[in-house]
């Protein structure tokens, strides 16, 4: 079981946005679930994910605490206009502007109690040409 301790006030959080320590971002939708032949589910980040980003990438994306990870990561997600197939059947999800690509990494794991969930694993910004190479699955 995860160990984690949130701070309602800091982060905004309303206990429905919970699921055993994951918050939930949004959701990956049966629309374009259905066009990239993925399940449709929920998109959740852990706090060791958040703290991943937050201290790898913090600098880069101008964040300094966990509210504000949490923030970026949200706006990404409810944001993309891009999904790339990543390594070991992660999923790209993207947002594509003038100079530069936002980037989330997310990934599909069972929770077999309350069915399967995506997973936020990172996010941070790169230049466009580190999409280049990635297999375009879907596009707004």
């Amino acid at each position: 079981m995860l160990q984690y301790k949130i701070d309602m006030k800091s982060t905004n959080l309303k206990s429905n946005e919970i699921l055993f320590g994951y918050i939930k971002l949004g959701k990956l939708n049966a629309t374009i679930a259905k066009q990239i032949k993925r399940k449709p589910a929920d998109i959740y980040i852990d706090n060791s994910h958040l703290r991943h980003i937050r201290n790898k990438h913090q600098n880069q994306l101008g964040i300094t605490d966990n509210a504000e990870t949490l923030e970026y990561v949200r706006r990404l997600i409810k944001n993309f206009n891009m999904i790339c197939e990543g390594n070991n059947g992660a999923l790209l999800l993207i947002c594509n502007q003038v100079k530069r690509v936002d980037i989330a990494i997310i990934e599909l794991m069972p929770i077999t109690q309350y069915g399967d969930i995506y997973q936020v694993k990172s996010a941070h910004i790169k230049d466009k040409s580190s999409i280049a190479n990635k297999t375009l699955l879907w596009i707004k």
